[in-house]
């Protein structure tokens, strides 16, 4: 079975993959890893250079090519905030893989994702952070939720609780 944590930038899905694949065994992969990998380069290198569309056509390519290599296998995935967004790889995920929305409040997104965090983020690159997270989460929450095979409110917990409930919920 192939899991996909997938959810807004800032949520944990990358600490939760790690978790979850400590506990269970299962290797965990990183999709926004996996696409720096590949290029060479820091995602937002990747935006700033060639561009969103560029770096959304690379994500989903590489996508498919992990769904490829590891069908039929256990996974982790962690996915980038906004890689189901895109029509084929919303797709791939609901149709090949058992997708876990990894669900927080906006106001702790806002929390989170301020800051020098908001430095790592090319879509937070502007002078209102707070309304474009406030944007970007009310365009992606609908996605969200109908990807989802399974919703887990991951607000005030640690990594390890929500990798126990997201085992537990998959048996």
């Amino acid at each position: 079975m192939i899991i996909s944590l997938i959810g807004f930038m800032g949520c944990g899905k990358s600490h939760i993959a790690t978790a979850l694949s400590i506990k269970t065994g299962i290797k965990a992969i990183d999709l926004d890893y996996e696409v720096e990998h590949i290029e060479g380069q820091s995602i937002s290198t990747i935006f700033k250079t060639k561009g969103e569309q560029y770096f959304r056509d690379l994500e989903a390519k590489t996508l498919k090519s992990i769904i490829d290599r590891y069908k039929g296998e256990n996974i982790i995935l962690a996915l980038g905030g906004g890689t189901i967004v895109r029509k084929d790889s919303f797709n791939m995920v609901s149709k090949e893989s058992t997708a876990i929305y990894l669900k927080a409040k906006e106001e702790e997104l806002i929390k989170t994702l301020s800051g020098s965090e908001a430095e790592k983020r090319p879509l937070l690159q502007c002078a209102n952070i707070e309304e474009r997270i406030k944007q970007l989460f009310s365009e992606r929450e609908k996605i969200y939720n109908l990807c989802a095979d399974i919703t887990i409110e991951v607000d005030n917990r640690s990594y390890d609780d929500v990798a126990d409930e997201i085992i537990e919920k998959t048996r």
